[in-house]
């Protein structure tokens, strides 16, 4: 139509038409064009529920979603005339929305309750696998299908809105098979709650690991006394005198990267790539024989196929080509890059071949040797609760809102009663208005720290969506961070590596893109597939915000307001800024190549039924072809007698076939992130205001529509132009 036609013009000419591109995406990213003033709050929702609570509204919400359809699909059924879109899809969302707003609560105990309370954990689980169930089962429903499909095409096609989301319903059902034999349908439903026990069981087995690996101080030399001497004692009879390092990215990755000793580095590997792999491995296994199976029912060759017609790559063959395309130019660098961590560990004294429990202190050593940085020095610079409150203060500036902090204190305000209660007292709450129109645009939790049995990687879950009821008021999104910072000892605060203030920046991004998220209909709203309800973006681009966003963690202005020393309140100084920034890319062929390894064997298991093949070799099974791949692609094979995949979460939280995403998306994050270089914190007014103007077309054209505009649009809508690769190339393959 007239207004996509406009964005499609020429980059010199999109430098002039910032305005008009501006409101372009907001014309775009919404279907109803009148102002909604009233807002629905959340606050009869509880996380902190009970195991029969749980049970109760998981009843409850599957009774009255059922009943609403029923509703809906009885009133088309009693009218021979073509039925409106407000008729059919509109009340198909409505129903959708109340239920999805209704589950985080059910779902989010098995996330965060942990060893709190074993039966709600377990309540929880069964909740998201019946759920699960529950959300895919209405898009099986034939009366509702047929339903469906008596809406006017006329009134479907009155706007963009309507139009996509009438497309992607009814491929839903199609993707599901609504349109195959009763019998064939019964087998997908068959494989489906097969699956969806396995991956409930393998993310159980995960959150509820408590590895740990008993060391002496000895064994640990290399590592501050501070974090020795901050380890819980070992309580075995057998191992007095030890401490734990137990495998959350805090304790492990600085053992990893300091711990002089070379068989303490092996353990702690060992003992983390090998967590739940007995019961796992099998798991895993079956998992991806039920995927292929369901996807050859459905009629597609494969798992990948099914899983990336939707996206904005499409096919294996596209992501085949991206990511080998990629390994290519990284090649040369790559094998620079593993020689010169080679020459280090010799000079060490040992002359060994280069093994996988090597590498993060070997790069250690080398950026210290190389750009004179101290990873331990720099992160007395980043006190978390200094960091939140500046990386909070550049959104705010960025897009133009203001953040309260909620439920502060034992006495709650009306405003805390207007959102569910935190979870655990180191949760913090947020509301987040605009700042010219005090708009009340949503509300984010901060989970921030690991405990026993919660999550144990780094997300943040949708707890409400963003959709406009039918009398007009609208349904302000919710979301939280579960986070797993470095935590306070009795001697320091909680001090961030700086690659933990950069996670912290992403996952933000990932927040402000489902708070920010103003659309009409829940299925347009932001969540990701580990959630029961449908919704959210394409994939592949669901991480192009947050990429973009996280590269500001780079920046010598940023750097300076996001440090200030621990104790003498000091910013890092400016050679210090500029010596990380520079850093940025050291080592990055490595990085790189080693996530190509496990993207292409997540595609490699996907993409055929076993046995599997690669570099000419047939017939390997899905361990050895996992070591085949690593060790062409990493350079050096993955820890001997240990099975990394098991371990591996986006295996079961909706990144199977989808973990090249990460990297597709980076891609176009840098080619989003580049108008901003032109620009500084500290560049006067001016300067802050050129900011302030692309952060808002940031947020308009790139955030508040979410799904409700195709991937590729909203970029094109944002550049001017369509989306390349050459930002990313340029500073990437050097």
């Amino acid at each position: 139509d007239g207004t996509r036609n406009l964005v499609h013009i020429t980059a010199h000419r999109a430098r002039l038409l910032p305005n008009i591109l501006r409101v372009l995406c907001a014309v775009r990213r919404s279907g109803r064009h009148h102002d909604v003033i009233s807002r629905a709050m959340s606050s009869s929702l509880k996380f902190t529920m009970t195991a029969p609570e749980i049970v109760k509204t998981v009843q409850d919400i599957t009774s009255r979603l059922a009943g609403d359809i029923d509703a809906m699909v009885s009133a088309v059924a009693a009218s021979p005339e073509p039925q409106t879109f407000a008729a059919t899809f509109g009340k198909l969302d409505a129903a959708l929305a109340e239920a999805a707003l209704a589950s985080s609560q059910a779902t989010l105990p098995s996330l965060v309750t942990g060893d709190a309370d074993p039966a709600a954990v377990k309540a929880s689980s069964d909740a998201k696998s019946q759920l699960q169930k529950t959300f895919d089962g209405v898009f099986r429903r034939d009366d509702l299908y047929a339903a469906l499909k008596r809406c006017d095409p006329a009134d479907a096609a009155v706007t963009p809105a309507r139009t996509l989301y009438r497309t992607r319903v009814l491929d839903g059902f199609q993707r599901n098979g609504v349109e195959l034999s009763k019998e064939t349908r019964a087998q997908i439903e068959s494989i489906d709650a097969e699956l969806s026990q396995c991956t409930v069981a393998f993310e159980s087995n995960l959150n509820s690991d408590n590895t740990t690996v008993a060391l002496t101080p000895e064994e640990l030399v290399g590592l501050p006394e501070s974090f020795i001497f901050a380890l819980p004692p070992a309580e075995a009879k057998e191992d007095q005198g030890k401490l734990l390092v137990d495998m959350k990215a805090p304790i492990r990755i600085p053992v990893m990267r300091q711990a002089s000793n070379r068989e303490t580095r092996r353990r702690v590997e060992n003992a983390s790539q090998n967590r739940s792999v007995d019961t796992n491995t099998p798991l895993l296994l079956k998992l991806v024989q039920l995927r292929h199976r369901r996807a050859v029912v459905l009629g597609y060759a494969s798992h990948a196929h099914y899983m990336l017609a939707p996206k904005m790559a499409g096919t294996p063959d596209r992501v085949a080509e991206f990511s080998m395309d990629i390994a290519s130019k990284l090649a040369a660098t790559h094998q620079a890059e593993l020689s010169s961590l080679e020459k280090y560990k010799k000079e060490a004294g040992d002359e060994s071949p280069l093994e996988s429990h090597d590498v993060a202190f070997y790069s250690r050593v080398a950026k210290e040797a190389q750009h004179s940085l101290n990873d331990t020095e720099i992160q007395e610079f980043f006190p978390l609760e200094h960091v939140v409150g500046a990386v909070l203060d550049i959104y705010q500036d960025l897009f133009g809102l203001k953040f309260i902090e909620l439920q502060t204190s034992a006495e709650r305000t009306k405003e805390d009663e207007a959102i569910p209660k935190k979870w655990h007292d180191a949760v913090r709450v947020f509301a987040a208005h605009d700042a010219k129109s005090n708009e009340l645009l949503g509300h984010f939790y901060l989970d921030l720290f690991s405990r026993p049995g919660k999550f144990g990687h780094q997300c943040v879950v949708p707890l409400a969506p963003s959709f406009l009821r039918a009398d007009g008021t609208r349904v302000t999104p919710i979301c939280a961070i579960l986070g797993n910072m470095t935590k306070a000892t009795a001697e320091r605060p909680s001090l961030l590596r700086h690659a933990e203030v950069s996670t912290l920046f992403h996952e933000l991004g990932h927040v402000f893109h489902a708070v920010l998220t103003k659309v009409d209909y829940s299925i347009f709203s932001w969540t990701w597939p580990m959630m029961p309800w449908r919704g959210g973006v394409e994939q592949d681009y669901l991480e192009v915000p947050s990429m973009a966003l996280e590269q500001f963690t780079y920046r010598v202005d940023v750097l300076s307001r996001l440090s200030k020393h621990y104790t003498t309140g000091e910013k890092l100084d400016e050679g210090l800024i500029k010596r990380i920034s520079a850093a940025k890319f050291f080592l990055a062929s490595m990085r790189y190549r080693r996530f190509l390894a496990l993207s292409t064997f997540d595609m490699a298991i996907h993409s055929s039924d076993a046995p599997y093949s690669w570099g000419g070799v047939e017939g390997l099974d899905m361990h050895a072809l996992w070591v085949a791949i690593y060790t062409d692609l990493a350079g050096y094979p993955p820890a001997d007698k240990t099975f990394m995949p098991a371990t591996w979460y986006h295996m079961i939280i909706g990144y199977d076939a989808g973990y090249f995403g990460y990297l597709w998306s980076e891609v176009y994050a840098y080619d989003v992130l580049e108008p901003f270089e032109k620009h500084s914190l500290d560049g006067g007014e001016a300067g802050a205001a050129a900011l302030q103007d692309l952060g808002m077309r940031f947020r308009q054209c790139l955030l508040e529509p979410c799904a409700s505009v195709p991937a590729t649009e909203m970029l094109e809508n944002f550049l001017g132009r369509p989306p390349s690769d050459s930002a990313w190339i340029a500073k990437v393959v050097q």
